[in-house]
């Protein structure tokens, strides 16, 4: 091999291909003879592919056994990871694809997502873990463009039991509903000094949420065209939580703070569009 270093795509070709192999000398140095009986290949083609591997750099010889070089290692180490990251994506594709045509998310928000999505024998998937989300930290931050009975009693619980810190965004329309539906509910969630309710007249295109404490995460909340949350992804990489913060913000610096004694001076509204 020459000091000029192989060009990417062959090396990530090589990987794909002798991906097998790679797998077995990960584990330990081999020679052709045991790399032939373990992949059930004729010597020709375990050779042609170390021979392949040593000229990428990938694998050396030593005392006639084959094992990966440092760079070898670190590199399928990264397509290993690469794959199972894709993997993971791939398994929830329908659903991502059934929510996100219209969806305005970066891509990279998605690389090393931990993605929970709705089954046909578990639709309740997403909020548990959406739930479990909320549960483990003590400041929230976040808008949504749907709320139900099962959210309203989330905040509250968290409200009550842990004292949680909260700002939500929601949508005018909502708010409006929840008033209609939920008024109550809602008095009780404003009296407590560390909840903060935003109405906006921007359309939300799917849900947010950033919690601070034991440790930064963004969580995404992704809708069907009915409104059922259909996808929940959680994330703590720095450009996710960047992206995240920037987002709430460019919607909770246009909405109005929907005050206690406001509600309380309004009237028990009648009847308003239901539940998106």
């Amino acid at each position: 091999m020459t000091n000029e270093s192989p060009p990417a795509l062959d090396v990530v070709n090589a990987l794909q291909r002798r991906s097998s192999l790679l797998e077995l000398l990960a584990t330990e140095p081999s020679d052709i003879r045991d790399l032939r009986d373990e992949l059930d290949l004729s010597r020709s083609t375990v050779y042609n592919a170390v021979r392949e591997l040593e000229s990428l750099g990938i694998v050396t010889q030593v005392d006639g056994r084959y094992r990966l070089t440092t760079f070898g290692r670190a590199a399928f180490q990264q397509y290993d990871q690469f794959i199972a990251r894709f993997t993971r994506l791939c398994d929830v594709g329908t659903e991502l694809a059934a929510v996100l045509p219209s969806v305005d998310v970066p891509p990279d928000v998605f690389v090393d997502a931990d993605v929970v999505a709705a089954e046909s024998h578990a639709p309740d998937r997403p909020f548990d873990a959406f739930e479990r989300f909320i549960g483990a930290s003590d400041r929230v931050r976040g808008f949504a463009p749907v709320t139900g009975a099962r959210y309203i009693d989330l905040v509250n619980d968290q409200l009550r039991s842990r004292g949680v810190t909260a700002d939500l965004v929601t949508e005018e329309r909502v708010v409006e509903y929840i008033l209609a539906h939920h008024r109550a509910e809602l008095l009780g969630s404003l009296a407590h000094d560390g909840f903060r309710f935003y109405r906006t007249t921007e359309r939300l295109p799917f849900g947010l949420v950033l919690v601070e404490e034991p440790d930064p995460r963004l969580g995404l909340l992704l809708y069907d065209e009915r409104g059922q949350l259909r996808v929940f992804l959680t994330t703590d990489s720095e450009m996710s939580l960047e992206w995240g913060a920037r987002t709430y913000d460019s919607y909770r610096t246009g909405a109005t703070r929907v005050a206690l004694d406001d509600v309380r001076k309004s009237e028990p509204a009648g009847k308003y569009p239901s539940e998106r």
